[in-house]
């Protein structure tokens, strides 16, 4: 029964973590396309930011919690570039050098959520 509790939680997770990323995606999206101002966007992208670091941090500590090893290897990294970022001081005008950066980098995010094999079972 525990072993179907984690991966209904981790299933959870991980589609309330590729919708956040997804949302990201189409305002940086509108953002580049002009459809919605710096502003408007920065506002949005900050308010999702913070549950997408939780979401992370959960997921990794329920997969060292379980015991899949494998997997929580892999969610490492992504959770340490996340905390990194938080403790990293940024200026407020980075969203505009970093578009071309980041609207790719999001696409990776999201398509590396959505292969096969990061929710088949160990």
């Amino acid at each position: 029964m525990a072993e179907v509790l984690y991966w209904i939680s981790t299933f959870v997770l991980i589609l309330t973590l590729l919708v956040l990323l997804g949302y990201q995606l189409i305002l940086l999206v509108d953002l580049e396309f002009d459809y919605i101002n710096p502003y408007d966007s920065t506002s949005r992208v900050n308010y999702v930011i913070l549950p997408e670091f939780l979401i992370m941090a959960i997921f990794c500590f329920l997969n060292l919690i379980a015991g899949h090893w494998f997997i929580f290897l892999i969610a490492l990294p992504c959770l340490y570039y996340n905390v990194s970022i938080i403790m990293r001081p940024s200026n407020t005008s980075e969203t505009y050098f970093d578009i071309e950066y980041q609207s790719p980098y999001l696409t990776r995010k999201l398509i590396s959520g959505t292969s096969k094999d990061s929710t088949t079972p160990m």
